[in-house]
């Protein structure tokens, strides 16, 4: 005759040090803690000369010891004080905790529910010296983590010291051997980083920067599509002029929290931003030239400056502190009607995750009579051509010796050769599908959903290609000639027609009217304590 059954709770958990050092996996834990549940029943047959019945209940847990708030350990709980079961059989006491006093209350609360504890390494009594061992083994689980910890970071901290990346370089334009730990360009990825700045100092936004690469069937580095934020990473990545900063943030206890589900986590996953001194530039080739990177990044910083709300006021969004940097905004006034205030004066105020240090260099500014000063120099421009004729002659020489605005020839060659590139590859998979089709080995339906985008992207490759050759042929022809009175060249002519005609209507025009004009002629603005310097 069967007594009753026998049930047996089983609780696995692995990590990381014990699978790699003593290869305790999940499957081998639970073959191990099954082995001593069957022992146990084996036993009980034994002393009541009828044969059990053995019941197992197991429960499986991926997050780290170093939380006692892991669903599988509290929903384990929960079942014991429910259902009281016979043993409670566990590898080893560390899988209840890495922390002492975590392990013991997990052990008091099975006791006390009557619940007998088993592991399959430790002999557990409960008695006062059996429960003096287990919290001595439990210590010592405890003593190895951070002693893990420590070496890890350690480690890690002399590889960097000696210029060695501690993680590895995975980032798009390069490729890391693991082997040899050098460091390489890609030469394909490293060619579009190159047109991702170029685009970007036109400038491109992040979000038309994405659309392009996706339109000509680019792919990020782990195959998936290009989105805004992933742009902006990448533009901000100092790596791609040569210097790849580690040891930046710190990141202890992410890995934990981000096993847990969102509703059970005690902090957000971000990484904390170690102090700059900290901060360590190792040195990797690079892809792009500084003065890009530093076009792209002013192209930022202005960008961010033109998407503020703009207001009623003349100079939103274009005004800078000539001292720090730092955005200008307009404050209300109870007698001057509006002052100029830098941002940074009062950084706590700001919604920013790293406030900087305040900025006491530049008192609040009345607006009235910077707006006027502002305003009096655009109408100078737009009424006297020579002003803007000389700013104009100045840009093209500018273009025409950078090689990295797109408007240079050399960088409309590089951008043919990477689109002509591209195509010629969404070409040669096109052919591929298609021959498979012939041999009937894809189903028709299949091929044709394989071949729409790619038919997409070979069309939009050709339109780019096609604007291209006409950009080319604009920057490889003489300009039309246009009639001129003698002695003044066409754009000289066109600029002073302009200047009559704008003469006798800028008076007239409305406070928008005038924004546009404004920000269509000045990037920014920086204000000083004397006169402000417009650039």
């Amino acid at each position: 005759m069967a007594s009753d059954p026998l049930l047996a709770v089983i609780y696995l958990r692995v990590s990381t040090e014990d699978q790699a050092s003593r290869g305790y996996s999940l499957q081998n834990q639970q073959e191990l803690c099954l082995e001593r549940a069957r022992a146990l029943a084996a036993a009980r047959e034994r002393q009541t000369d009828q044969r059990v019945e053995l019941q197992t209940i197991i429960f499986t847990d991926a997050v780290s010891g170093e939380l006692l708030e892991r669903p599988e350990l509290e929903d384990v709980r929960s079942f014991v004080r429910e259902h009281r079961p016979a043993y409670f059989i566990c590898l080893d006491p560390d899988r209840f905790s890495r922390a002492t006093y975590h392990a013991i209350m997990v052990a008091n609360e099975i006791e006390a529910a009557g619940t007998k504890l088993e592991f399959v390494n430790h002999d557990y009594q409960s008695t006062p010296e059996g429960r003096l061992f287990f919290t001595l083994r439990v210590a010592i689980a405890e003593y190895e983590k951070a002693k893990i910890l420590e070496r890890t970071a350690s480690g890690r901290r002399r590889k960097i010291k000696e210029g060695g990346l501690p993680t590895g370089l995975f980032l798009y334009g390069y490729r890391y051997d693991r082997e040899t730990e050098q460091v390489s360009l890609d030469p394909v990825e490293s060619a579009w980083v190159r047109q991702i700045f170029t685009w970007a100092a036109e400038p491109l936004g992040c979000q038309t920067i994405a659309c392009r690469l996706n339109d000509a069937g680019v792919r990020t580095k782990r195959g998936t599509r290009w989105y805004r934020g992933t742009i902006s990473k990448m533009l901000s990545q100092r790596a791609y002029i040569g210097e790849f900063v580690v040891n930046r943030l710190d990141a202890r206890g992410l890995g934990a929290q981000r096993n847990l589900p969102a509703t059970r986590r005690s902090r957000p996953l971000t990484a904390k931003a170690r102090p700059p001194e900290e901060w360590v530039a190792i040195p990797v080739p690079a892809i792009i030239d500084r003065n890009l990177w530093e076009k792209v990044q002013q192209h930022r910083v202005d960008g961010r400056l033109r998407r503020a709300p703009q207001g009623v006021y003349l100079l939103s969004g274009l005004l800078i502190c000539g001292y720090c940097g730092g955005p200008v905004y307009y404050r209300p006034h109870k007698s001057l009607g509006h002052v100029l205030v830098c941002g940074n004066r009062y950084p706590y105020m700001r919604d920013i995750k790293d406030p900087p240090p305040p900025c006491r260099s530049l008192p609040h500014q009345a607006a009235g009579p910077i707006e006027d000063q502002v305003w009096t120099l655009v109408q100078a421009w737009l009424t006297r051509p020579e002003h803007l004729l000389a700013y104009l002659q100045e840009r093209e020489r500018e273009q025409e010796q950078d090689p990295n605005d797109t408007g240079h020839p050399e960088a409309v060659t590089r951008e043919k050769a990477l689109l002509e590139r591209q195509l010629e590859e969404k070409q040669l998979e096109q052919s591929r599908i298609l021959a498979v089709v012939r041999t009937g080995a894809i189903d028709a339906d299949a091929a044709a959903a394989a071949l729409r985008p790619l038919s997409e992207q070979i069309r939009y490759l050709r339109g780019a290609l096609l604007q291209l050759a006409e950009r080319s042929g604009a920057l490889n022809s003489p300009p039309l000639a246009r009639p001129s009175p003698p002695g003044r060249s066409p754009i000289e002519w066109d600029l002073a027609r302009l200047g009559i005609a704008t003469r006798t209507r800028l008076h007239g025009l409305s406070l928008q009217q005038r924004q546009t004009l404004v920000r269509l002629l000045l990037d920014r603005v920086a204000v000083w304590r004397a006169p402000i310097r417009p650039t």
